[in-house]
């Protein structure tokens, strides 16, 4: 009997299918395929929204290193913080170690779960550094006047 006069077997059609599904046939239907397509788009989607707040402190820099005033200033720190939360809240993951009966001291452990935004958040600041020096001088006036008022 000749190769060619056999029938054709179940299992190449089984690894056709297999083939079928890695290149992405089947893969779009599964719950785990579905989970992992949410998921980066909501990581690109945060890298978005970080690069956007990025240009927007580095517009309110600039008006605030043209024009010291307290608009500026409250636009500029009102910027910082909200870049502050969203990488605090979404970059790191605190837990807390050791604490025994006997030995009730906890360590704090702080985990870096997004790096992209770590190192975004410290480019940040580094690059902003001056401008938040007079953001600083501007709050050290600001209490020097309400004291003095006061």
């Amino acid at each position: 009997m000749r190769i060619d006069d056999k029938l054709p077997s179940r299992n190449v059609d089984k690894k056709s299918q297999k083939s079928d599904a890695r290149k992405g046939g089947l893969v779009g239907k599964s719950p785990f395929a579905a989970s992992l397509t949410s998921v980066g788009e909501m990581l690109t989607n945060r890298a978005v929204e970080l690069e956007e707040l990025k240009r927007e402190i580095e517009m309110a820099g600039d008006s605030l290193e043209r024009d010291p005033s307290m608009a500026n200033y409250k636009a500029f720190r009102e910027l910082l913080t909200m870049l502050a939360k969203k990488v605090t809240a979404e970059a790191y993951k605190v837990e807390l170690l050791g604490g025994s009966p006997s030995a009730p001291a906890y360590h704090e452990v702080i985990r870096v779960i997004d790096s992209h935004a770590d190192s975004l958040y410290r480019m940040i600041i580094s690059e902003q550094r001056d401008r938040i020096n007079i953001a600083a001088k501007i709050e050290q006036i600001k209490g020097l006047v309400l004291s003095f008022r006061l």
